[in-house]
């Protein structure tokens, strides 16, 4: 388990010419991975071509926590990861991570074709993409298919109440 830590290339899809550069990471005193602070010698930017839902954190009074794969009634429906790109900005610019109805249910439209500069991400294996879902189970995903796996979503936003999947 601690051996996956060192290997930054995990991170990353080997057919992305273009990963997402965003995210600073330093490497600790034993060669572990953690987020950077941004004022550490030594940090770099972290090559990533997956992405998580904003949803798996809540956020209560005491601040941001991570849900619990317990919270969930169907984990094995629950995105975990997306191997594509969205449009993640919003008013505080530049997002790294999705949300369910702003950047997953477009996905796949006639006018996210037209519109969206990150649609080869999600067409890089043979017109698709892999999801990885909350139970560890791994799908190959077509961007066609991609609104109606985001409707079952059980949490849309970041408190503690859950929605009603549609089916």
């Amino acid at each position: 388990r601690e051996a996956l830590n060192y290997m930054t290339e995990l991170y990353v899809c080997p057919t992305d010419t273009d990963p997402h550069r965003m995210t600073q990471v330093v490497r600790r005193p034993g060669g572990t991975l953690a987020m950077s602070t941004g004022i550490e010698p030594g940090r770099f930017t972290l090559d990533i071509s997956y992405r998580a839902a904003c949803e798996l954190v809540v956020q209560l009074i005491s601040g941001n926590h991570a849900r619990r794969i317990t919270d969930w009634d169907n984990p094995s429906d629950a995105i975990l990861l997306v191997e594509g790109t969205s449009n993640v900005h919003d008013e505080l610019g530049i997002r790294e991570c999705f949300r369910f109805s702003d950047n997953l249910m477009p996905v796949g439209t006639d006018q996210w074709y037209a519109t969206d500069q990150y649609v080869h991400t999600w067409e890089r294996h043979v017109g698709s993409s892999n999801m990885l879902f909350l139970d560890g189970g791994i799908d190959r995903i077509k961007p066609l298919d991609v609104p109606a796996i985001a409707s079952k979503q059980e949490f849309w936003n970041n408190g503690p109440e859950r929605r009603k999947p549609r089916r």
